[in-house]
């Protein structure tokens, strides 16, 4: 039920004296005798009897107001004139000041505030903490003897309260911290309290009038069934990231010890005898076509671009998410995604562990055109004594650096997913390593390219890896 008088003018109190009037004239008695009207003892008492002598409202009815009826009942209180003031709103919306003001008082101290849920208003006067400066007093007075402090901290925006699309006044939202224990850390409690101003600036002015309600929260904080299974999908977590690291140290170990059985090893295998085939002509005084060195060039050339697009595509997104950082650095995300924690904690490891695999990708790509930058240097420089294994080594080196450059990309959108909550990611582990395993494994015995050997001027071609 609300309490509400949306006129502006006497209308009202017309009404209300209107009623008054008939009811009086309805209780009235006539004499018998002379025929004169009077009212009888019991009712003249009743008439003028004090608000809280009258009857209770039925069970079930609630206060209950929306935050434009709020600042209504605000302008009512705090702006007489304005003929918005409900006769009993006080006994709705007490007014407290001073040494039992909302900011000096426990919210368990107030009255009629409780832990059962029950939302309680209240007018007040918001003071300042210093005499200098316009910072607002939000120190609550506690018998703590250790000398422990409860605050009251601001979360959130200030946003405006729009009545006919024009912001009317103004609405914080303010959650009750205490830094109680051993560890002296500021913990969230359950109070929470709404705060409302008529005006146009976000903040309240000293000594203006303001009102609140304050309840505690007996529900969790995240939507639906978010909050009651964060506990059990937890473990999702970790189990997916342990997933992603224990294959790659699997295929780390593989290419160290079998690289003809992935297709990392069967791939360098023919980047060398590519270069061999490239360089071995050059280096035995024969005569190569421009074409073919052209050709070579122009795959070395491809391999740059695409390391410097990718490099450039990851600093891109790492600056995009250390700007999403740094604006979100001030307003905690609350936003609940499919059963994941959504505490300012967790978020931003979320989205430095996000920055650190695009930064990783970066640094491996920019390496990646390196040292395909570098191979290109000595394919072309032509009558150079430069030994083939050392172009052979620069472009194995980039292919190499170019797969980790992917595989941060790939440990990057698990990550992503995980902003989306544990369950996505974990399915994102899981179906990442399966394709890569199967991308990765090779069966195809390595193919034993014959020496190029071909001596026209009748020298003996050799091939000496130093």
């Amino acid at each position: 039920m609300t309490w509400c008088n949306s006129s502006d003018d006497d209308t009202a109190h017309i009404v209300v004296d209107r009623i008054s009037t008939n009811l009086n004239a309805s209780l009235c008695k006539a004499c018998p005798s002379c025929g004169h009207r009077f009212q009888p003892d019991h009712i003249q008492t009743m008439t003028t009897c004090a608000i809280e002598d009258l009857p209770g409202l039925p069970a079930g009815v609630k206060f209950d107001p929306t935050d434009q009826e709020l600042l209504e009942h605000l302008e009512g209180k705090a702006r007489p004139e304005s003929h918005k003031f409900h006769p009993l709103i006080d006994e709705f919306i007490p007014t407290i000041e001073g040494e039992n003001g909302i900011c000096y008082t426990h919210p368990e101290k107030l009255p009629g505030a409780s832990k059962d849920g029950l939302v309680r208003h209240f007018f007040h006067r918001p003071s300042k903490a210093y005499t200098t400066g316009t910072r607002k007093r939000r120190k609550v007075h506690t018998d703590d003897e250790h000398g422990g402090e409860t605050r009251w901290h601001k979360t959130g925006k200030t946003r405006a309260v729009l009545v006919g699309g024009i912001p009317k006044g103004y609405k914080k939202i303010l959650v009750l911290y205490t830094n109680y224990g051993k560890q002296r850390k500021p913990e969230k409690t359950n109070w929470v309290m709404h705060q409302y101003h008529l005006g146009s600036d976000e903040e309240e002015k000293e000594g203006q009038l303001v009102v609140s309600k304050v309840f505690y929260q007996t529900q969790p904080r995240q939507c639906g069934m978010a909050a009651a299974k964060q506990t059990n999908l937890k473990p999702l977590i970790p189990a997916g990231l342990a997933i992603m690291f224990g294959y790659h140290l699997f295929l780390l170990y593989r290419i160290l010890r079998f690289s003809e059985t992935t297709w990392v090893g069967f791939e360098n295998h023919n980047k060398r005898a590519w270069v061999q085939r490239i360089l071995q002509p050059l280096r035995t005084c024969m005569q190569t076509s421009p074409q073919e060195t052209g050709i070579a060039l122009q795959v070395i050339s491809s391999s740059i671009q695409a390391s410097t697009n990718l490099a450039a595509l990851s600093i891109a997104l790492s600056s995009l998410i250390g700007t999403w950082i740094g604006s979100s650095s001030k307003v905690p995300i609350t936003e609940v995604m499919i059963y994941g924690d959504t505490s300012q904690t967790t978020s931003c490891v979320k989205y430095v562990s996000l920055l650190v695999c695009f930064l990783a990708a970066f640094t491996c790509f920019i390496h990646a055109a390196r040292d395909f930058v570098q191979a290109s240097f000595m394919i072309s420089t032509l009558d150079s004594d430069i030994p083939v294994g050392h172009v052979e080594d620069a472009v194995v080196r980039g292919s190499n650096f170019w797969s980790m450059g992917l595989r941060a990309m790939y440990f990057a959108t698990t990550l992503l997913l995980w902003i989306f909550g544990p369950i996505p990611m974990f399915a994102c582990s899981v179906f990442t390593v399966l394709v890569l395993y199967f991308l990765d494994s090779n069966s195809t015995p390595l193919h034993q390219f014959g020496s190029y050997c071909a001596s026209s001027r009748g020298q003996a071609c050799s091939w000496r890896r130093r």
